[in-house]
């Protein structure tokens, strides 16, 4: 009896009845379940794990809401080949009217791929359809941008990720709010949800705003705390990049401050012979966007609505960053060449004092 019991703990298979009694709502539902528990908990390590949870639990909901908007696709791409077949040799305008607008029904196998297979394209497309308000598609977006940091490169932001994640927790329960489970199909859905075994006298709500209900219960945001906080962080970076620049124009002899900006976006790929040829050479930013990023966070209002706040932040931290970085690089690697140069004086004074000492001793054999 001991050995039939330790077999079936080990059989990893599942049963048949337990997995299909489970419907994608209720492994959604768990799986925010212990996004709330790690947001409780609220340590760095954990705040990580439920940032990845809730992206992906937005591609979930993105992904099953592509359905029934493309349920028909493989029949209108049908009824486009028989238009295609009914035009040739003819330039009947009804005709073609009709070829033109089943064209316009149809997702290219192409596109469709691409919508199937990426984060934007999928809340694009449902911007396109009406499913996402355009807050909501361009917050994901840029949120989704966060994770793959964090997934593909191992990158948090540990500075904002309690402010990002409060974000991210906000858009995903307005996600649940608006997925409504009787537009999927039944066949991948799989058996209907009942809140009690009372089904006759209950009144029916509706699992997801149910869920979200329960969610929300004992978390609760201080919204302007929060998008003050990604508001201080951003206006420091700023601010020491600037800083970084000023340092910068010092270490190559006062050259300029969009001399060093020039350097900084180029010295990689496109080495200069210096200041005279950097003078004419086109870049996308200058000393000024650095101050009109600086202004445009100034006047964000930690009090508004927090999922444009974020937009808006997102959209400013974003354009910025691609000028933080080669400058914090040029710097990194003026320090590494200044470090390499010390080192190498350093070695060829132990060496010419060697070899002083090797003449020495050889004068002395003589």
């Amino acid at each position: 009896m001991e050995e039939q019991v330790a077999r079936r703990s080990l059989n990893l298979d599942p049963d048949p009845d337990d997995y299909y009694s489970a419907t994608r709502f209720d492994v959604l539902a768990s799986q925010l379940r212990e996004v709330k528990r790690l947001l409780r908990r609220g340590s760095a390590a954990q705040l990580r794990v439920a940032y990845i949870l809730l992206d992906n639990a937005a591609e979930v909901i993105m992904h099953r809401s592509l359905y029934p908007e493309l349920i028909n696709n493989e029949f209108q791409a049908t009824l486009l080949k028989r238009w295609e077949e009914a035009i040739e040799g003819t330039d009947n305008p009804e005709v073609l009217a009709h070829y033109e607008a089943a064209k316009g029904l149809v997702i290219t196998a192409k596109k469709l791929n691409k919508i199937e297979n990426d984060f934007a394209e999928k809340a694009n497309f449902l911007l396109g359809r009406g499913k996402l308000s355009t807050d909501t598609a361009t917050s994901l977006k840029e949120l989704h941008r966060y994770r793959n940091e964090m997934y593909h490169q191992d990158h948090v932001r540990y500075d904002v990720l309690r402010a990002v994640t409060a974000v991210y927790f906000d858009v995903v329960c307005c996600l649940v709010e608006r997925y409504d489970e009787t537009t999927q199909h039944p066949v991948f859905l799989g058996p209907p949800i009942t809140l009690s075994t009372s089904a006759r006298t209950e009144k029916f709500k509706p699992p997801a705003n149910t869920l979200v209900k329960e969610l929300r219960a004992g978390i609760k945001w201080d919204w302007p705390e929060v998008a003050g906080e990604l508001k201080k962080k951003l206006a420091g970076r700023i601010e020491k990049t600037a800083s970084t620049v000023w340092v910068l124009n010092l270490l190559l002899g006062d050259v300029g401050e969009e001399i060093v900006l020039k350097l900084a976006q180029t010295y990689r790929d496109q080495p200069t012979s210096g200041p005279d040829e950097l003078r004419d050479l086109a870049v996308p930013y200058a000393s000024s966007d650095l101050w009109q990023w600086a202004r445009r966070i100034d006047r964000l209002d930690p009090n508004g609505d927090h999922i444009r706040f974020f937009n808006h932040f997102a959209e400013v931290e974003r354009s910025f960053e691609a000028l933080e970085e080669p400058v914090r690089s040029l710097l990194a690697d003026l320090e590494r060449t200044r470090d390499w140069l010390i080192e190498k004086q350093i070695e060829d004074a132990r060496i010419e004092k060697f070899n002083r000492s090797f003449g020495n001793q050889d004068s002395k054999d003589d």
